[in-house]
């Protein structure tokens, strides 16, 4: 139960069930294929054993085991394990930065397997710079091309801010880029307006929530973390990490 799990009392038996809302909000079924394929940890759904597919939100566990499997199987779950870098940037120069940043990853993490998450700097091609109209690039461009390749080497979600031309605007832009290529974004919602920022780009309006390895989490950029209500933990919308 310390891992989130909410379990149901058992009488006796050998099996016990447990809600996983805590981790994901995903179906039963679902949840019970990416606990085996991400965790090597095999659950039952328990919507199997309803006629009509019913799904309660639970899976089965199974405790007829030798106790160093279960303490075994107890350790892969809870883990998440993320990886946070920092480096000095070569100022408006994308192509080096992205070289630099790839050199790093690559001292610093063997292979897959070792990180979740990969967490990169606020404008990490550039440097912080008002200078858009140079520097902006469109958001299916050279970075995120990039942001695919380090993600699927890695087996990583890898996330970072750049700047970003869209239709005749220009945001400070997260990239949530997953292994299989997919992505989700974030425009930067509070914008530093000691050095002009609001001037130059244009504010998001939308929160970013992203489910990943059973955890739920919301990403800031740099200067969205001095508003607390933007960062409220809402039942709508949780999360379990604030990054």
């Amino acid at each position: 139960a310390g891992a989130g799990w909410q379990l149901l009392a058992v009488p006796g038996g050998y099996f016990q069930l447990a809600g996983y809302q805590h981790y994901s909000q995903a179906g039963d079924v679902a949840f019970a294929t990416e606990l085996a394929r991400d965790w090597g940890v095999a659950v039952v759904p328990v919507s199997a054993f309803y006629h009509d597919g019913y799904d309660p939100g639970l899976v089965r566990f199974c405790f007829a085991k030798e106790l160093v499997t279960l303490e075994a199987a107890a350790a892969r779950m809870p883990d998440f394990t993320v990886s946070l870098v920092q480096t000095d940037l070569h100022w408006h120069d994308h192509a080096a930065n992205r070289a630099a940043l790839a050199e790093q990853l690559a001292a610093a993490l063997a292979g897959p397997g070792l990180t979740d998450l990969i967490v990169l700097p606020e404008m990490f091609t550039t440097g912080f710079s008002m200078a858009a109209v140079a520097q902006a690039e469109p958001g299916e461009g050279p970075t995120l091309n990039w942001l695919r390749e380090q993600a699927a080497r890695y087996d990583a979600v890898i996330t970072g801010s750049v700047m970003v031309t869209e239709a005749g605007r220009y945001y400070n832009r997260l990239l949530w880029v997953r292994p299989d290529g997919s992505y989700s974004a974030y425009d930067k919602r509070h914008l530093f307006r000691m050095a002009g920022e609001h001037q130059v780009y244009s504010a998001g309006a939308e929160r970013l929530v992203e489910e990943w390895r059973g955890w739920r989490i919301q990403p800031l950029v740099c200067y969205d973390l001095r508003f607390p209500v933007w960062s409220r933990n809402l039942a709508e919308a949780p999360y379990d990490l604030l990054l």
